[in-house]
Formats: structure tokens, C-alpha cells, sequence
């Protein structure tokens, strides 16, 4: 005999959300983050970014120059891990974004998997327990992309020696993307214009004497000219038409300020974990939170 299944038994409706945002979490840039990349580009999210949690800068300024070439249309924020805890960075950015009830956050993870020798070798979990962590937040999920490393590479190296007529030499997922045109020289110091400067030679003295001006960066409260020092908490790179976007986030413990370096890609110096002195005129975006462009700055204390 069928149960009679009531209205209050329904299941409820599925819920609307008005922002859809996609995290892609990226370790290095190869064949497996690109097939991430396509992966989330089809979920057709509201927003898009990759993330790069960084526990290593020289790897963090390689993956940097890297996307840069590849101009993947993507912006790509760099987020320093000082403790190496990977899946409470990532629980904390998640949250952050799903805090808005209206937003569903989706956290794409590549996994790259290998021959069964090499596989064992290289096993490597973290991908798992991110996205265990991740699901357990309200309004967030994570999605794992496989991809066979192995083969892929294979059925690459077969379709160049079908095209060519010969073996193709070297490793083809290690092979640079083509270069692509960028708004400055890699290396170049800002111009006069903006008046930037970098001061690595003169760490002991910005350290030592630091001015009787600089103001907290909770205290902003109008626009105006202003001088702040923080630690950079978070690089990005944001793609604009044929040119780019630097964008770094600043904290001195009494809030966060947000600079952007117009026509910039790379600023040496400039990097998660650095702390940094800044002069210039001083906005707010609709929701308060102060911003900087294209300010003097001055290099205290790099990263290392």
C-alpha cells in the first residue's frame, strides 16, 4: 500500500542565489589548472578567480610571470599562508565570500594523477582536505577535477609527432606560453609620473625613522592625501582589456586598505608578506573601505 505523501513532507525548494562565486585554487600553472579553469568557466558563476595560497615566494613570483603570458582572462590573487595552513586559508576565504546569504560559493580543486609508481610518490592529499572543509561551510561546495597527467601527455605527444612527422622534443606541459603584450617591462621601476620608488637599499633607515605622519588605517575617515604603512596580505593581478591590473591589500592591525597599481603586472618588492610604506590621495568605495591608486611607495621590509 502507497503512502499518502503530505505537503509538509515535501522536500523544500531549492534555493535562489543571486551571486554564484567560483574559487579556483591554483598550485602551479600546467595542463590540470587550465582543465580547472575550463571547468569552472562552465558552471557560468557570476564571479570567477583563482587563488594562489602562497607558502613559497619564489614559486609564488614564477605562477605570477607565468599567468601573466598566459593572459587566461582571470584574475589571480595571491594570498600569504605565513603558517602553511593551507585549509584554514582557504576555510577563511570561502567564508568571507559566503557570509552574504544571497551568494553560493563553489571551490574548484584540480588533482593531477600520475603512472601507479609515480603516483605513489607524489600522492598528495591536500586537495581532499580542503575540500572536506570547505563543504562543511554553509552555501559552499567543492568540486575535485582529475586529471590523468600521464596520458594527457601522451595523446599531446602523439598529436605533435602526427603534425610534425617527428618525436616532439622536450616536455610539453613544462613549455612556456606564448608571450603576451603586457603594460610594463618586467622589472621597471614605476615612472615620475605616479612618483613611485623602491627602497630596498634604504631597509635600515625607512625602518629606523619612520615618519611622524603615517596614519592608521582604521582612522581613514575622508579622502584626502595620506601616509600608511602595512604588511601586504594579498597580491592580484587583474586583467583589464590588453593591459593589467596590480591590486595588493594592506593591514597594520587597525584595518585593511586596498592599492592599485594601473598598467602594472609586477612590482618588485611588492609581494605577500612584504611590509610597505604608502604616499597618496586616499578614496572610499561605496561600502567604506579605503583605497589607494597608484601611490608613492616605499619598500621596508621585503619578504623573503
Amino acid at each position: 500500500m502507497l503512502e499518502t505523501i503530505s505537503e509538509e513532507n515535501q522536500p523544500p525548494p531549492p534555493p535562489h542565489y543571486s551571486r554564484r562565486t567560483v574559487f579556483v585554487f591554483v598550485d602551479s600553472f600546467d595542463l590540470a589548472t587550465l582543465a580547472a579553469l575550463r571547468y569552472a568557466r562552465s558552471m557560468r558563476p557570476t564571479t570567477i578567480r583563482a587563488v594562489h595560497f602562497v607558502i613559497d615566494g619564489v614559486r609564488a613570483d614564477k605562477l605570477r610571470e607565468k599567468w601573466t603570458r598566459a593572459d587566461r582572462g582571470v584574475p589571480l590573487d595571491f594570498i600569504d599562508v605565513s603558517d602553511r595552513r593551507l585549509t584554514r586559508a582557504a576555510a577563511e576565504l570561502v567564508e568571507r565570500e559566503a557570509a552574504d546569504p544571497s551568494t553560493h560559493v563553489t571551490v574548484v580543486l584540480p588533482r593531477r594523477s600520475y603512472s601507479a609508481l609515480l603516483g605513489r610518490l607524489l600522492h598528495d592529499r591536500t586537495a581532499d582536505k580542503i575540500a572536506a572543509v570547505v563543504s562543511r561551510i554553509p552555501r559552499s561546495a567543492a568540486t575535485i577535477v582529475p586529471y590523468d597527467v600521464t596520458s594527457r601527455v601522451r595523446v599531446l605527444q602523439e598529436r605533435q609527432a602526427a603534425k610534425t612527422g617527428k618525436a616532439p622534443a622536450g616536455n610539453m606541459p613544462g613549455a612556456k606560453p606564448p608571450a603576451t603584450v603586457r603594460g610594463t617591462v618586467k622589472g621597471q621601476d614605476p615612472g615620475p609620473a605616479n612618483g613611485q620608488r623602491s627602497s630596498r637599499g634604504r631597509q635600515g633607515e625607512d625602518e629606523a625613522a619612520a615618519p611622524s605622519d603615517v596614519m592608521p588605517i582604521g582612522l581613514l575617515a575622508a579622502p584626502g592625501r595620506a601616509v600608511v604603512e602595512g604588511r601586504i596580505r594579498v597580491v592580484e593581478i587583474k586583467p583589464v582589456e590588453r593591459n593589467s591590473v596590480l591590486s595588493c591589500e594592506i593591514s597594520d592591525g587597525t584595518g585593511d586598505l586596498t592599492v592599485l597599481f594601473y598598467g602594472r603586472s609586477h612590482i618588485p618588492g611588492l609581494v605577500c608578506g612584504a611590509r610597505v610604506r604608502l604616499r597618496g590621495s586616499v578614496g572610499f568605495r561605496a561600502d567604506g573601505h579605503p583605497v589607494m591608486i597608484n601611490p608613492a611607495y616605499e619598500l621596508l621590509f621585503p619578504a623573503v
